[in-house]
């Protein structure tokens, strides 16, 4: 399933009141400082750290594939009194007018493509979109490697979080398990709306993820015609060769 059939209808209403990562607003603040603008937040979703990148003055526009996701981050702009320019498009054939001095990803999106070819060709549009000597930024992370590789059962696992609104019940259920051949964290996702003890929202939909090794990563970008910078932490310092999550800073060729 596409990410822009997957984020629709209820699962985007409930995006925000149960995402389980937010991006570091600091992190990316330094890096398009460094980096240079304007720049392109890929998978911006509902806004996050788009909307606090641009009320701080950056030049940051935003891309991503669902409609129901930028109708939300429209109206947050609108209610914060914020321009930013946003762009529905796949990430593996957008085309946009400008060219930018950074691009990145506030987070693990580029994982959601779980085939390689549409990971080349995001790297290929991410280079036509760069300026020469521009930077691209992209975070991943490779799940078995990860403390919640022991949970991959068949079991369901919930998070919960009331609705501002009305007090209803939101939850969100994962089970999930790896198909190591492929690389892939396969698992269902489970979004329901209880009301008065009573499902009266539920929906649930397949969510892919494709990992990759550190080394298969950056022959990745190479054959893109990228250079790689350096691989770094949320914490902006270098990681070891076997962190189990770690952001590419990479650059188009002056």
């Amino acid at each position: 399933m596409k990410a822009s059939e997957f984020y629709t209808g209820l699962v985007a209403e409930m995006y925000d009141a149960l995402v389980s990562y937010r991006a570091p607003v600091a992190f990316y603040a330094e890096l398009i400082q460094k980096g240079g603008e304007p720049a392109l937040e890929i998978g911006c979703g509902t806004g996050h750290p788009l909307l606090d990148l641009v009320e701080q003055g950056l030049e940051v526009h935003g891309l991503d594939s669902s409609a129901d996701m930028l109708a939300q981050c429209k109206a947050k702009a609108q209610a914060r009194g914020l321009d930013v320019a946003l762009h529905q498009q796949e990430m593996q054939s957008f085309a946009l007018p400008t060219r930018y001095r950074t691009i990145f990803f506030a987070g693990a999106s580029f994982m959601l493509l779980p085939d390689v070819q549409d990971a080349r060709l995001t790297l290929e549009r991410i280079h036509y979109h760069l300026q020469p000597g521009g930077q691209a930024v992209i975070p991943l992370y490779v799940p078995p490697r990860l403390s919640e590789a022991k949970n991959a059962t068949d079991q369901w696992l919930t998070r919960e979080s009331l609705r501002p609104s009305d007090g209803a019940l939101l939850r969100l259920s994962e089970r999930y398990r790896y198909d190591w051949p492929s690389q892939l964290r396969i698992a269902a996702l489970r979004y329901e709306v209880i009301a008065d003890g009573a499902i009266v929202q539920a929906v649930e939909r397949p969510w892919l993820l494709r990992w990759y090794s550190r080394d298969e990563f950056a022959r990745l970008l190479r054959s893109a015609g990228f250079q790689i910078d350096i691989v770094l932490g949320d914490n902006g310092k270098p990681v070891p060769d076997d962190a189990p999550a770690f952001t590419f800073i990479s650059r188009r060729p002056a």
